[in-house]
């Protein structure tokens, strides 16, 4: 009975943790709004194709922590929709682009994912502002052949941006209590102490799972053989 009134009082500190990282997020996400920028569109070698850019996304905190070992997870996802005046507008085609950017802090150097619909690179990079360039400046993805895409509607594009700012420190703690809890849960001397340990852990996680999102729509435009008029 006493390790079910601890378990109650745990899952109930969790819940109110958890609750006070979301409200804590909410101002950060709010603010967030506004800053993605569509600058251009166009039909390249048969592909539709779109170029945007970020402004103030991978900056401040997100960079802070970063330099100190977290790991950035930047995700993006486009959509192509048709419009379709009095009904509901249409999705048409969604492409993902995805980063994982670690930094290592003995060799100073940063090391980059990226992930393309099944294309994927790697590379190196030593400095921020390379980091911030390749992260948040896109030039002509593609998104769709143009020879499957009737001309006479009038289409538009939803972007939708994430950062999600992780510890892998704190995951790797858990994993190691998850470890050493089997040898330790008889003691039930021992069970309130592991309990507020695992609450700190689990509380220092979700304050580190800070989350930033963006959102932009471009102007509409019709399709013609090889321009886009908007």
């Amino acid at each position: 009975m006493h390790k079910l009134k601890l378990s109650f009082k745990l899952i109930y500190k969790l819940i109110v943790v958890g609750i006070l990282c979301l409200l804590s997020n909410t101002g950060e996400i709010a603010a967030a709004e506004s800053q993605i920028k569509i600058t251009g569109s166009r039909v390249k070698a048969g592909q539709l194709s779109v170029s945007f850019e970020t402004h103030n996304f991978l900056a401040g905190k997100a960079i802070e922590f970063l330099n100190k070992g977290f790991t950035i997870k930047i995700n993006y996802t486009i959509e192509l929709w048709k419009s379709r005046g009095f009904w509901f507008d249409e999705p048409v085609e969604r492409r993902k682009i995805e980063h994982v950017i670690t930094y290592d802090i003995i060799r100073k150097e940063y090391s980059c994912f990226r992930k393309i619909g099944e294309k994927i690179s790697e590379e190196t990079i030593f400095k921020m502002q390379q980091i911030i360039d390749w992260a948040t400046k896109f030039m002509d993805v593609e998104i769709s052949q143009i020879e499957k895409l009737p001309k006479k509607p009038f289409y538009y594009y939803s972007i939708n941006a994430e950062l999600k700012m992780l510890t892998a420190d704190d995951i790797k703690d858990i994993r190691l209590w998850f470890d050493d809890f089997e040898s330790k849960r008889a003691s039930e001397s021992s069970s309130h102490s592991l309990s507020n340990t695992f609450l700190n852990m689990i509380a220092n996680l979700l304050v580190s799972q800070k989350v930033v999102r963006l959102k932009a729509e471009s102007e509409k435009f019709q399709i013609t053989e090889d321009y886009i008029k908007f």
